[in-house]
This record gives C-alpha cells, structure tokens and sequence, in this order.
C-alpha cells in the first residue's frame, strides 16, 4: 500500500528565524510548542503522486522574561503575564512516496493555503511607575507555505518534518491605566514573520 488516507498528527513545533528570536525588530519571542492535526491524501491513479489536504493547530509560548528585561530597565519591579500564540494552518498540494522496503515508504509534499493566526493577549505592569498595560490583538488571515517529507511505517505509524511559514499582519491595541498619569489608548500595525519546524508522529486510520 503506497498511499494513505486520513492521518491524525501530533509532536513538537519548534520556532524558526525571527518568530522565535529574542533580539531585533521582528523578534516573536516565541517558544518550543506543540502540533496537532489531520492529514488526507487522495491518489492519482497511475503515478507515485497524491494530492495532500492537511489542517495543523500550533500553540506556541512567549519568551516573557526577555519583555521583562526591557520593562525592567524603567521599573526595576515591572512583570509580565502573557499567553501563547495560536496558529492554524489550512494547506493542500502535491506529494509522492515511494516504497523503502517491505515496510518502510519514504514521503514528501509540498503544499500552499493559508495560515490563520492570533498574538497572545500580554498584560504588563509597573507598580512603581503606577502603569498597568494590556495589549490584545484581533487575528490575521495570510497565504502560507508547507513543506514535509517523512518515513511511514507498516502502513500505519508515520515520523516526518514539517516545515511551514507565512508572514501575518497583526494591529495590536495597547491600553494603559494609571491613577496618575491618566487612561491612554494606541494601536499599531505590524508584520511578524511566522515559521515553525514541526517533528509530528502520525497514526494512520
């Protein structure tokens, strides 16, 4: 049997390029996450090839001690809470595979789609400086790319990496109180460059 149906994926999503670094202008902070999913390819008869349908969840943590540092540097007791990134990937293209051995195929695909993403929500706050910050953002719809290729074995059990990108807009709002200084409000508009590695194990149904 050289090709599968339905496929469920799971395993670790590791940041890549800006989206995980912790320095720059388009620095994502994020972390090492997870990856779930369901994968589907339908043959084309006569050939090596199939089309390959598959929607990915990543979650992705926030480095919030380099924000910290930052914050820190006005107001030596400044802390920041902050949740994860969500993205989920919706993409189809073209892949092949090709028999190893008895049991063992060799895959790979190459897919397009989109990839619709949310900035955690980030609170921040200064006890000193009598600030306190909540960022949120609305979520952002971009065109993404995917490239994978892996092993399956027995027909059944499957180890690959995935690799997937796109570069997201997001407007973030940011609104301040402080009994002080008053209440304040701003928005901004900016890409973050979003790439992920993903080492996902699948069972094929």
């Amino acid at each position: 049997m050289l090709f599968r149906s339905f496929k469920l994926l799971g395993g670790m999503s590791i940041p890549s390029g800006d989206y995980g670094a912790t320095s720059g202008n388009k620095a994502g902070l994020a972390k090492t996450g997870f990856g779930f999913g369901l994968e589907y390819d339908k043959p084309i008869e006569n050939t090596n090839l199939n089309l390959v349908f598959t929607g990915l969840l990543n979650s992705h943590s926030v480095d919030a001690s380099e924000i910290e540092k930052n914050l820190q540097s006005y107001d030596a007791d400044a802390t920041v809470d902050v949740g994860s990134y969500l993205l989920f990937w919706i993409t189809a293209g073209i892949g092949f595979q090709s028999e190893m051995s008895p049991n063992a195929n060799l895959y790979g695909n190459l897919q397009i789609g989109l990839l619709h993403g949310k900035v955690p929500e980030m609170t921040m706050t200064l006890p000193s400086s009598d600030i306190k910050g909540v960022s949120e953002s609305a979520s952002s719809t971009v065109f993404g790319l995917g490239i994978g290729g892996g092993i399956i074995f027995s027909d059944k059990y499957d180890i690959g990496l995935h690799y997937y990108t796109a570069e997201p807009e997001y407007e973030v709002t940011t609104k301040t109180t402080s009994s002080t200084l008053g209440n304040s409000s701003s928005s901004i508009k900016a890409k973050q460059p979003t790439a992920s590695i993903n080492l996902l194990f699948g069972y094929v149904l």
